[in-house]
């Protein structure tokens, strides 16, 4: 089984477009929250402004899901303990799902007058079960990784185990709306361990869609993608059931005819700006909407109402506040443990290590 994969599971050289893949569900996570957060806010948008909020929802986090499994699959199976595997996972992204939860909650608690939110106590307690915000994607990834690392132990090909997590996540839609009680923790895994599962069979199966990785066909599945979209947008009546199936397919057809078209048109291209972007991914989906929230805050005491100057500035000041924020963390390193505690601590340790020898 092993044998069938090529060699962009084992080339260990930095994709570009995949960078490029992330910074564009990273520009689309944030497109999402400034227009949310303005229409959460009662604040008056245009059709279009919805439109584009609905474009980025239609595929902003599975395209994150999936890169996160492409990532996954490259870096090669687990060969070590799983236990060991699991524990690296949980402290990394347990630590800032745990931190920042809590610090949105506390700025939420603090400006609960201005923002869109407050919070109890029962939802402070059940933060390590319950996420808050952006942050269920880091619950969620924890979750996937603990049950797609130990199925494979089990479930060997790619292909049956993609096939399980998609009639999984259909049947978890059809008992929503039947009224079945299903715990929070099998919505997570099987409502985006398909997407993430995805990445994971495009990373270990590349060759087998070769057929796919032609400018024609690109082209073809985006157009396809972009007039379905547009059908959607003026859909008639339908049923939850109908509509959430409708919404799975346009996800799959998103992000697939977007991870073809940047792998194809992308590769070769040189931009800094999502470079940038890509690099700080992590901090930006972290961080943007506490500076969102405060723009519109004062924009809103300002008498200024306009969704595209809030969209506009929401968008500046959301990517540069993070990225500021990020490269202080970077630079000030002890910090930086809040967003990846491993590596900064082995950093942190070094650095000790090489004072201590030079005393």
């Amino acid at each position: 089984m092993d044998n069938s994969n090529n060699n962009i599971q084992s080339n260990k050289e930095r994709l570009l477009w995949v960078d490029y893949l992330k910074a564009f569900a990273c520009l689309a996570v944030v497109t999402f929250h400034v227009i949310y957060g303005l229409q959460n806010a009662g604040l008056p948008t245009h059709s279009y402004t919805n439109a584009l909020k609905e474009f980025c929802d239609m595929f902003q986090i599975p395209l994150f899901m999936m890169a996160s499994g492409f990532l996954y699959a490259r870096a090669g199976r687990i060969k070590g303990s799983y236990f060991k595997f699991e524990a690296g996972k949980l402290i990394n992204l347990g630590i800032p799902y745990l931190v920042f939860s809590y610090v949105y909650i506390a700025i939420n608690t603090v400006f609960a007058s201005s923002v869109n939110f407050s919070y109890d106590l029962r939802t402070i307690l059940r933060v390590p079960i319950e996420p808050v915000a952006q942050y269920w994607f880091l619950f969620a990834l924890i979750l996937i990784f603990l049950f797609i690392v130990a199925i494979e132990k089990v479930i060997k090909n790619e292909y049956v185990l993609f096939g399980i997590m998609l009639i999984w996540k259909i049947l978890i839609i059809n008992m929503f709306l039947l009224g079945d009680k299903v715990l929070n923790i099998d919505y997570y895994i099987a409502g985006y361990g398909v997407f993430f599962y995805l990445g994971v069979l495009y990373a270990r199966r590349h060759d087998d869609f070769e057929f796919l990785r032609n400018k024609k066909v690109v082209i073809t599945l985006v157009a396809v993608y972009l007039v379905l979209f547009a059908a959607y947008l003026v859909r008639p009546q339908m049923s939850t059931r109908v509509l959430d199936m409708v919404k799975l397919f346009l996800n799959l057809l998103a992000i697939t005819s977007f991870t073809l078209l940047f792998e194809m048109f992308w590769k070769h291209f040189e931009c800094g700006f999502l470079k940038l972007i890509s690099k700080y991914s992590f901090q930006i989906y972290l961080l943007h909407t506490m500076a969102t929230a405060a723009l519109r805050i004062v924009l809103v005491k300002l008498g200024i109402y306009n969704d595209i100057i809030h969209f506009v500035l929401g968008m500046i000041v959301g990517l540069t506040a993070s990225i500021i924020a990020a490269v202080i963390c970077e630079k000030t390193v002890v910090l930086n443990i809040l967003f990846f505690p491993k590596s900064t601590y082995k950093k942190l340790k070094k650095m000790k290590e090489t004072c201590n020898e030079q005393s």
